[in-house]
C-alpha cells in the first residue's frame, strides 16, 4: 500500500501536454502492473513471459483525439473514438474517466491555454465492494470499508496534465478519493458541499483552492461560470438508503473508506465553450431544483437505480427542455481497471438507451468510452 506521503505527493507541472506516446506507454504500464501479484508499495515491474497486453479497442479509444459534434446535432464517431480535426473557436472537448468522473475543457477566445473543469475524478479505480464486480484477473489487493484507502498516482499522473476547477458531487470515495492528490497536483479550485470541503482540509489542500458550497450558488469565474444545484442521492437498497453523517471541520487523514461519507448531494450546470452541461453524480434529482434549466449536453445517471425514481428519463429530461446531446455516466463497473474485459456494463447502457430513445427520439445519445475524447462544436 503507498504511505500516506504518496497521497499528498506533488509533482514539477509540465507545461506541455504529455506525448501521445509517452501516455500510451504509461497507461499500458499501469495495466499490465495491475494484473500483475501487487508487492507492498503496489510497484511491481512486468512479470517476464506475461502475455497480458491492452485490447486493440482500448488503446485505440485511450488515443481518441477527437470526435466532432455540429450544431444539428451530428455524431462521427463509430464507437472507438473517431480521430477529427476542428478549427471552432467554440468548442467543448469532454473525456469520461469512468464512474461519474469527466473531464470538460475548451479554449477561451483569444486564449492559447484550455479552461479544464474535472467532475468527481476518480482514476484509482479500487478493488471494493461487491466481490461479484471484480475482474478475476485483476490481482491486485481488494479492500473493505474499514481500510485506508491510497490514489493511484501512476495513472492519474498519466492521465491528469492539469485542471483548474474540480467539482464533487459528493463525498463517497468513487467521487472524492483522487481530488485531494489532483488538487495538489494541479493546483485547482475545489468546489463541494462541507463534508467535501472538510475533506480536502485534511488532506492539506490550501484554503485558496476551496469553495464551500450548500446548492443555490451560481458563481462566474470568467471564460466559465458554474451553477450549484441541490439534488439527492441514489435510491440504494431499495430506496432505504439514508446517510444523514458529515465529515466536521478539524477532521484528520488518513481517513478510512467508510469515514467517506455522502455529506448531502449536488448536481452542477456547467457554462463553457458555448455549451451549457448538466452533470450528475447520482441517479435522482429534485424536480423544483432543475425545472427550467436548458441544457444543451446532460450527462445523466444511467445506473439501473434510477428505475426505483418514478418516470426518472421522461420526467428528466422533460424537465431540462430535452436537452440535444444525452450521455450515460456512473453507469460502469469502476472495481476494475482501465482495459478489464468487464470494466463496461453493457447491459446497463443498452438499456439506459432504449429508455432514452422512447422519451426523447430527436435527442442524440452519445455512449462514451473510458478516456475517449469527444469534441462538440458551436456553429
Amino acid at each position: 500500500m503507498k504511505s500516506e506521503s504518496m497521497l499528498l505527493k506533488r509533482r514539477d507541472r509540465d507545461d506541455h501536454p504529455i506525448p501521445i506516446v509517452r501516455l500510451r506507454n504509461a497507461l499500458e504500464r499501469h495495466i499490465l502492473t495491475r494484473f500483475e501479484p501487487m508487492a507492498a508499495q503496489q510497484r511491481l515491474e512486468k512479470r517476464p513471459g506475461s502475455t497480458m497486453r491492452l485490447s486493440p479497442w482500448f488503446l485505440s479509444s485511450f488515443l481518441a483525439l477527437a470526435v466532432i459534434i455540429g450544431g444539428g446535432v451530428h455524431y462521427e464517431s463509430e464507437g472507438t473514438g473517431a480521430l477529427a480535426s476542428s478549427s471552432e473557436t467554440d468548442s467543448l472537448t469532454l473525456r469520461y474517466f469512468g464512474a461519474a468522473g469527466w473531464e470538460l475543457s475548451a479554449v477561451p477566445e483569444g486564449s492559447a491555454d484550455p479552461v479544464v473543469v474535472l467532475v468527481d475524478p476518480y482514476l484509482t479505480r479500487a478493488k471494493l465492494g461487491n466481490p461479484r464486480g471484480w475482474d478475476p484477473n485483476d490481482t491486485r489487493p481488494s479492500y473493505t470499508r474499514t481500510d485506508t484507502l491510497f490514489s493511484d498516482t501512476d495513472v492519474i499522473d498519466a492521465l491528469i496534465d492539469r485542471a483548474d476547477f474540480i467539482l464533487v458531487h459528493h463525498a463517497h470515495p468513487d467521487h472524492v478519493l483522487d481530488v485531494p492528490y489532483i488538487a495538489h497536483k494541479t493546483g485547482a479550485v475545489v468546489i463541494g458541499h462541507e463534508t467535501t470541503i472538510n475533506i480536502m482540509r485534511a488532506y492539506g489542500v490550501p484554503r485558496s483552492q476551496l469553495i464551500t458550497v450548500r446548492g443555490g450558488e451560481d458563481y462566474d469565474f470568467g471564460d466559465v461560470s458554474i451553477r450549484v444545484i441541490p439534488s439527492l442521492h441514489s435510491p440504494l437498497g431499495d430506496k432505504r438508503y439514508y446517510q444523514p453523517d458529515v465529515v466536521e471541520k478539524g477532521a484528520t487523514r488518513p481517513l478510512r473508506i467508510n469515514q467517506l461519507v455522502e455529506g448531502g448531494s449536488l448536481m452542477f450546470l456547467v457554462r463553457l465553450g458555448g455549451h451549457q452541461i448538466i452533470t450528475m453524480g447520482s441517479m435522482n434529482f429534485i424536480e423544483r431544483e432543475i425545472e427550467g434549466l436548458r441544457p444543451d449536453i446532460a450527462l445523466v445517471g444511467a445506473a439501473p437505480s434510477h428505475l426505483e425514481i418514478y418516470q426518472y428519463i421522461p420526467r428528466l429530461l422533460r424537465l431540462l427542455g430535452f436537452p440535444r446531446v444525452v450521455m450515460p455516466t456512473h453507469a460502469d463497473n469502476f472495481q476494475v481497471p482501465y482495459g478489464s474485459e468487464i470494466a463496461v456494463r453493457t447491459k446497463w447502457i443498452e438499456a439506459f438507451s432504449e429508455e432514452v430513445r422512447a422519451a426523447a427520439p430527436d435527442t442524440r445519445l452519445i455512449v462514451p468510452q473510458h478516456l475517449e475524447r469527444i469534441r462538440l462544436s458551436v456553429r
